[in-house]
């Protein structure tokens, strides 16, 4: 009996010191503009143990019984602090400050494909000008072998026996034809 009491002492204790393990509070915040830094992480260096800092920028980290640690604080396109000998029950303050490289030359490259006929319909809606456009699917599917063909299917857009294209009753002289999005020259001098 002596030994059952024993037994259940002595777990009442070991589990008393788990509800009493220090921590390390704190706040992490940005050094420029002062805000919280939602999602940075704390490490206790050597172990696994880790938390992420909440919408407020605060932190609280469990280590144990250990009278002082090392953490390490990190977050994406910032510089990484390492803090040594952080004392149990310590508040921290830390201000994270961004991580700056400059670059020699940066080149972006976006293409636009207009081959079906709902990016040729977005293209029309989005234009702050008038346009009409085929595509070389719609092309397929309506069965046009050419593209004269194709611009004789445009509303608004007809060809003279001349050649002359004619939209909406102007000659080419007041409206642009275009190629992959490339003005296209007209051959007769007295127009565009």
């Amino acid at each position: 009996m002596r030994r059952l009491f024993l037994i259940v002492i002595f777990t009442l204790f070991a589990g008393s010191l788990t509800l009493y393990a220090d921590t390390v509070k704190g706040v992490v915040i940005d050094k420029e503009s002062r805000t919280p830094m939602l999602g940075a992480t704390i490490v206790e260096k050597g172990t696994t143990n880790a938390v992420v800092v909440d919408a407020e920028g605060r932190f609280e980290l469990e280590i144990g019984n250990a009278p002082s640690v090392n953490i390490e604080i990190s977050f994406f396109a910032y510089k990484t602090i390492i803090i040594e000998n952080v004392a149990a029950g310590s508040e921290l303050l830390v201000e994270m400050e961004a991580e700056s490289e400059m670059l020699e030359q940066s080149i972006v490259f976006g293409t636009k494909t207009l081959d079906n006929e709902r990016s040729l319909l977005l293209e029309r809606h989005n234009s702050s000008v008038s346009i009409e456009n085929i595509g070389a699917k719609e092309m397929g599917v309506k069965g046009i072998a050419n593209v004269q063909e194709g611009v004789k299917k445009l509303s608004g857009v007809s060809i003279a026996s001349s050649g002359q294209l004619i939209v909406r009753g102007l000659g080419d002289r007041y409206s642009i034809t275009t190629l992959n999005g490339m003005p296209i020259a007209s051959p007769n001098p007295d127009n565009k």
